[in-house]
């Protein structure tokens, strides 16, 4: 038996990231495991002495034998895994859902949302197993899957292991963060795609009633025109930095006080579980899905859309003990072992039955 995860792309976004750690996790616990990405490959190693293989449709039915199981993330992912299952080519599909797909889609695919919603659910109805990152997602895909999944829909988080060594970063950076952090300033940041719904805009709107809030933006995306006009408007360009599409942000969040995540929805923001690694103070929505992944006394919610209280919450947060709260926790729930053995335990569960 071969386990296969198919990926969308192999690059260094969170869906390949977390596919990464689970293929690695279980690879060195007796899996037999192959990586066939369906897109691009750029430079990156997310994979520890597991075969990288183009997709390749005739080659991979030639190679595929039935017993082996395909464990797919992504859209495209899904549909072929739906295929090869539906047609006998294999038996075990299972998946991984990182998103809320039909937040994710509305935004992302405009008019034509409905459409891949369809085409997504419809790929999942064939899987033995359906991972998902939260108890909000869990009852989400159940509700669209059917009650028949209610066995089948199994919550497991992201993971996450730091680094034993950290890049280094550009001495313009450094240069930069201590300009920045003169006279006392907090400096708040964030990485991302800039999207309407990662609520960066909140964070902006905050900063003009404390004088000493800087923030520093690290990605790119297609709301970051909308950003930087809220920047002029406000004239904040001297404390608002957008940095640019950083491959590895981690080593740069070191140097922050403060690390926000403000969207309305998320699936299991790594970014969370790297700024609570390095025991960086961390602000929050206050929704469902936040409270969920860490206790109170572990994160700082906030109300994102009152401008004045998420200033002063950002204003307040710097606290070592709750760091190292947050830290404790993310040891104890979210490292890639405590992570990749619920994978394994419920995928040599299901190849039992």
């Amino acid at each position: 038996m071969k386990y296969i995860s198919l990926i969308p792309n192999l690059d260094n976004r969170s869906p390949n990231k977390v596919a990464s750690n689970i293929t690695n996790y279980l690879n060195k616990n007796k899996f037999d495991c192959e990586v066939y990405y369906v897109g691009k490959k750029e430079n990156v190693e997310l994979f520890d002495n597991i075969e990288e293989v183009k997709f390749n449709l005739l080659s991979i039915i030639k190679t595929l034998k039935p017993d082996d199981v395909i464990h797919s993330h992504g859209l495209l992912p899904d549909i072929i895994n739906y295929i090869f299952k539906k047609f006998g080519i294999v038996k075990v599909s299972i998946s991984t859902v990182h998103s809320l797909i039909k937040c994710d889609l509305k935004e992302s695919k405009g008019v034509l949302w409905k459409l891949y919603f369809y085409l997504w659910i419809k790929s999942m109805k064939n899987k033995d197993l359906i991972f998902v990152l939260s108890s909000e997602a869990k009852r989400f895909y159940i509700k669209e899957l059917g009650k028949n999944f209610n066995g089948r829909v199994i919550k497991i988080s992201n993971g996450f292991d730091l680094p034993k060594k950290l890049d280094a970063v550009e001495e313009d950076y450094i240069t930069l963060v201590d300009e920045l952090k003169k006279n006392n300033s907090i400096l708040i940041g964030t990485a991302c795609v800039l999207r309407e719904m990662k609520g960066i805009q909140h964070v902006i709107k905050s900063l003009v009633y404390n004088d000493k809030l800087k923030f520093i933006i690290f990605g790119d995306g297609p709301y970051k025109s909308e950003l930087e006009t809220l920047v002029n408007s406000l004239e904040l360009n001297d404390r608002v930095i957008f940095f640019g599409f950083v491959d590895k942000p981690i080593s740069y969040l070191t140097y922050l006080d403060v690390y926000t995540l403000t969207s309305d929805f998320e699936g299991f923001p790594l970014s969370l579980l790297e700024a609570v690694s390095l025991k960086i103070p961390c602000v929050c929505t206050d929704n469902k899905y936040f409270r969920e992944y860490f206790p109170a006394e572990c994160l700082n919610f906030a109300n994102v859309h009152n401008a004045r209280k998420l200033s002063k919450v950002l204003s307040c947060a710097n606290n070592e003990n709750q760091s190292e709260e947050a830290y404790k926790y993310y040891l104890e729930h979210y490292t890639n072992s405590k992570v990749g053995s619920q994978y394994r335990d419920k995928i040599e569960a299901l190849l039992r039955e």
